[in-house]
């Protein structure tokens, strides 16, 4: 791993590792997820109330996931497609938080949002 001294955001806990992962270890990093993404298949969350899909996809690592459906917002223990456990956090992730984190526990939860490109087009009608 490379430079280690955070840029400065102004907001209080929120510090900035620009190049922190050189390349080899960001290929690792996304093969590791990859890798868990197998056991916790990337779904598509839904609004609180509405039910409405996001536009994103998501999956989690670690004893807990972060989740939302018509219920709301919550985290659970196990995969909503599936039923299985989330996969454990990979190491290169527990390595960072180890190091980074000033925290003396493990994380319970890790959430991966999955972005692709898209266009949305809404039109209105009179």
């Amino acid at each position: 791993m490379a430079k280690r001294t955070p840029v400065e955001t102004g907001f209080e806990g929120l510090a900035l590792y620009p190049g922190l992962l050189g390349p080899a270890e960001q290929r690792a990093l996304i093969e590791a997820l990859r890798e868990g993404a197998k056991a916790a298949p990337p779904y598509r969350p839904r609004m609180p109330r509405t039910g409405q899909p996001w536009s994103i996809t998501q999956t989690n690592f670690g004893p807990l996931g972060w989740f939302s459906d018509e219920k709301g917002y919550r985290y659970e223990p196990r995969h909503p497609e599936t039923g299985e456990p989330w996969p454990a956090v990979p190491e290169i992730l527990l390595d960072l938080w180890t190091e980074l984190a000033a925290y003396p526990a493990p994380p319970e939860a890790c959430l991966v949002n999955i972005y692709r490109k898209r266009c949305f087009v809404h039109t209105l009608t009179g």
